[in-house]
């Protein structure tokens, strides 16, 4: 028989096994591709709406974590295949018709949060 032996109980692996992970999409994460984008040079009146609109079109948008003090943002996409569409389109985009001033799209790791930020998230509000 299968399985291990775990207090006198017997689990059994393997019942939840992913599917296979698409050729395509290994290559990218083998790039070092992630759902994960930071986006740099980007004005401090930039919106969340702004950011929203222009990076949907690549996919849904999971997440968006701006910090205007330092002219980025955070954008967390659903798939790993919208981000690295997003990136390969949106980096490098000239804005506001200034030739200088180019936006920077790079693959990020998620934001660890802090335990704090973690209780506050998962304790509703009384």
């Amino acid at each position: 028989s299968t399985g291990i032996m775990l207090r006198g109980n017997r689990l059994f692996l393997n019942w939840a096994k992913a599917p296979p992970i698409e050729p395509q999409v290994l290559q990218l994460i083998e790039a070092g591709a992630t759902r994960h984008l930071l986006v740099s040079n980007i004005s401090e009146q930039t919106s969340h709406r702004q950011l929203s609109d222009l990076f949907r079109q690549f996919g849904d948008v999971e997440s968006i974590k701006l910090m205007p003090e330092q002219g980025a943002a955070n954008v967390n996409m659903t798939t790993i295949t919208a981000a690295a569409s997003a990136k390969e389109a949106l980096h490098g985009l000239t804005m506001g018709g200034n030739n200088r001033w180019k936006l920077t799209v790079t693959y990020t790791r998620p934001v660890a949060l802090t335990t704090s930020q973690l209780v506050a998230a998962l304790v509703p509000r009384s």
